[in-house]
């Protein structure tokens, strides 16, 4: 699997968030959150600065969502991201 252009296929890390007391975030409160993490599993032809395994931050209201022999994966446009780690 290749991405083209100025997109990026990645894979939603479930990440525990929890609040500064300590407590876990409900699944329903955690889908009102607007950035989720990810691992990058292919970058396109025209992305810079992010490379293949990379774990980002992006804005998960402007991404598709795609199911690949079986595996669900996000496509995330480069302008999207918002953190490289």
């Amino acid at each position: 699997m290749k991405a083209i252009g100025k997109y990026i296929v990645v894979t939603e890390n479930n990440e525990d968030i929890k609040t500064q007391g300590g407590l876990l975030v409900s699944a329903q409160d955690k889908a009102q959150i607007r950035y989720a993490q990810g691992t990058v599993i292919s970058v396109g032809t025209d992305v810079s600065h992010i490379d293949q395994g990379a774990v980002i931050y992006y804005d998960k209201r402007n991404t598709h969502k795609a199911r690949i022999e079986g595996e669900a994966y996000q496509i995330v446009p480069e302008s999207c991201v918002v953190v490289v780690l």
